[in-house]
């Protein structure tokens, strides 16, 4: 599976996990601060980004790896 974009939707940045809603309306997808391609203080709810989804054998799901911010700065 490519690229997929899409918006946080809750971002919990004391726990630093958030879930991604893809732009095709699929579900949502967990991802992990680790996973974010960038700095962790760039992560607001509603922005923009660009990953991949992995599914998690431990966990039984999805979830987004490679996360990176592809909102306008600002």
């Amino acid at each position: 599976m490519g690229k997929i974009t899409g918006i946080i939707e809750r971002w919990n940045a004391g726990r630093g996990f958030g879930f991604l809603k893809p732009e095709d309306g699929g579900e949502e997808v967990f991802f992990h601060a680790s996973e974010f391609k960038g700095e962790e203080r760039d992560i607001r709810n509603g922005d923009t980004f660009e990953f991949e989804v992995e599914y998690d054998k431990r966990k039984g799901k999805d979830r987004a790896m490679n996360v990176v911010n592809t909102s306008a700065p600002g």
